[in-house]
């Protein structure tokens, strides 16, 4: 999984056993502190 910090997409290829409902968290760390960012992502297989 990867992050482009620039424009914000994210990328990722799963394979066959990381499909289904997953939980993502993104977390972004500056001198200011931390923040996470949590979501949702389902994978279907067709």
């Amino acid at each position: 999984m990867t992050l482009d910090v620039t424009t914000g997409v994210l990328e990722w290829t799963p394979t066959g056993e990381q499909g289904g409902l997953k939980s993502v968290t993104v977390r972004g760390v500056n001198e200011g502190g931390t923040t996470d960012l949590t979501f949702n992502v389902n994978t279907l297989f067709t």
